[in-house]
């Protein structure tokens, strides 16, 4: 009786393995565009092209991947699952240039949210950024 009790409350997640690392990626900067809850075509644009950049993304294949890391975004407990993926798969000057890319997104409306820059330095810190990484990289997006 227990077990079906612990089984109501907590039903098993589905096996769906890891998201790929363009997912995880794609998640990380949609988090960052909706922490200041509101999202902006400037801030869709953003992740758009950097996506593009960093990946060589189709462009059809682009919108599902963002469709797809909505989804995920809107039933996500935490971010650690989607960094985790890009520690691993990505060397640290990629990551480092996603960061700078989240900073991108997070000024591409003229004005930093303190929510944004809160989840910015979580976000780097699970990406296993220093501070000077995160500070250089917050120094190449202002200097733009």
């Amino acid at each position: 009786m227990l077990k079906k009790i612990r089984n109501w409350l907590q039903p098993p997640r589905p096996e769906t393995g890891s998201p790929s690392t363009e997912l995880a990626a794609a998640v990380l900067l949609l988090d960052i565009a909706v922490a200041d809850d509101s999202i902006d075509a400037d801030e869709v644009a953003g992740i758009r092209d950097l996506l593009r950049a960093e990946f060589a993304l189709e462009l059809g294949g682009l919108d599902r991947l963002i469709d797809e890391a909505t989804q995920l975004l809107h039933a996500a407990v935490d971010m650690y699952e989607y960094a985790r993926v890009l520690c691993q798969q990505l060397p640290v000057a990629q990551r480092a240039r996603l960061v700078a890319g989240m900073w991108q997104i997070a000024m591409s409306d003229n004005n930093l949210h303190r929510h944004e820059e809160a989840q910015l330095r979580k976000l780097s810190d699970l990406l296993g950024l220093s501070h000077s990484e995160f500070i250089q990289a917050k120094h190449q997006v202002a200097e733009l």
